[in-house]
């Protein structure tokens, strides 16, 4: 179907006319600020310098703070000290050191408390003989008086 040229030149003509203005678009919502990490703080008792186990984490001071981080961080640190506790600060022994260690401390052990009885002893003995010295004395003085 064909429409006659005048028609169809209003057509055109009026729809630009009959459009809606456009929507506005709504306003830019303001930015929240997102949080960040302020500073990164280990507490409590450890054999583990701060800088070792800083190494261990993703989160730093100044970066955008994310829950999913902070617990990776988290199994990191755990999975860390863990693997660290496992092993022996020196190394292993063998069976033979560990005997020899043993054998040596114990003989320490046993020669440092041998020199502390003596020396209490060698004490003992001279507080005994100052007393029998003083009883001797006093019953001396009690001899003399009649």
């Amino acid at each position: 179907m064909a429409f006659p040229a005048p028609i169809a030149l209003a057509v055109l003509v009026l729809l630009p006319i009959q459009e809606p203005p456009p929507p506005q678009a709504p306003p830019a919502p303001r930015a929240t600020p997102k949080p960040t990490v302020r500073e990164v703080v280990f507490e409590g008792k450890t054999r583990l310098s701060e800088e070792l186990l800083r190494l261990q984490i993703r989160t730093r001071a100044g970066t955008e703070y994310s829950q999913e981080t902070i617990d990776q961080d988290i199994k990191d640190l755990a999975a860390f000290i863990i693997q660290q506790n496992k092993t022996a600060p020196g190394g292993h022994l063998s069976p033979a050191e560990l005997a020899r260690s043993t054998v040596a401390w114990t003989t320490i052990g046993i020669l440092g408390m041998l020199l502390i009885t003596w020396v209490l002893a060698r004490y003992n003995m001279r507080w005994i003989a100052r007393r029998a010295a003083a009883r001797r004395a006093a019953e001396g003085r009690d001899a003399a008086r009649p």
